[in-house]
């Protein structure tokens, strides 16, 4: 399932009317992905607005679009009533299927978090990672390191904050949102993932995959084209 946040028919059709007619467009064929999406599959409009609100949020629409039950805005994996609910990624889980999160914002923010955790606010980011990591889902690649690391990685002389340098080769911004001093790193190892935080590492990595690249979000994508050629992304 691939989700495009806030993305709704007139966006899309904005990107096709610009991919299609713009002045030195990157489009050469005339023809997009989801033009052959729609001449090769079978789409559908979902209705998403949430049980307590005409306009939805993250949390309430990755909710009900997980889960397939109407849920209240702001809060993750629950139904209306505030209960925990089954999401698709945990069933497929109970059928033995492996399971896999990719975002290019922070693994714990609502969208992602909506298939594989059970919070009542979506702001509840430290409590999300802990609820990702038990799901045991296989494989999480995105960012927002900062609600995995312990709160004492945030002194640059403390032996958490070496070893995290370590692990990441330099990679990412070493930086903790945690109230604690619970290191989610360490627990992931333990549970036999693999680290990633670069690209060379993500190369290496196979089986179960921990992928954190960033402290809290991406670039962009128009950031992520302009510096494609960059021979520092190589590092990335």
């Amino acid at each position: 399932m691939i989700i495009g946040d806030g993305m709704g028919p007139q966006q899309i059709g904005l990107l096709l009317a610009y991919a299609k007619q713009a002045p030195n467009s990157v489009i050469t064929d005339g023809t997009t992905a989801f033009d052959r999406i729609a001449a090769n599959s079978r789409m559908g409009l979902s209705m998403t607005h949430a049980n307590n609100n005409l306009v939805v949020d993250s949390a309430a629409s990755a909710t009900q679009l997980a889960t397939g039950q109407l849920a209240c805005a702001e809060m993750i994996g629950t139904d209306k009533d505030g209960n925990s609910a089954e999401s698709i990624l945990e069933k497929a889980k109970k059928l033995g299927k492996s399971t896999g999160l990719v975002s290019d914002t922070r693994i714990t923010h609502a969208t992602p978090a909506g298939f594989a955790a059970h919070q009542s606010h979506r702001s509840l980011e430290n409590e999300i990672a802990v609820d990702l990591l038990n799901n045991n889902v296989d494989v999480m690649l995105s960012d927002g390191l900062r609600y995995w690391i312990p709160e004492s990685a945030n002194d640059e002389q403390s032996a958490a904050r070496q070893e995290l340098e370590t692990l990441s080769e330099g990679s990412v911004r070493i930086k903790s949102k945690r109230k604690n001093d619970r290191n989610l790193i360490t627990e992931a190892q333990q549970k036999n993932y693999n680290l990633a935080f670069n690209r060379s590492q993500l190369a290496q990595a196979d089986g179960k995959i921990l992928g954190l690249f960033a402290y809290s979000a991406l670039p962009n994508g128009i950031t992520e084209t302009q510096t494609k050629d960059d021979p520092a992304r190589a590092l990335q």
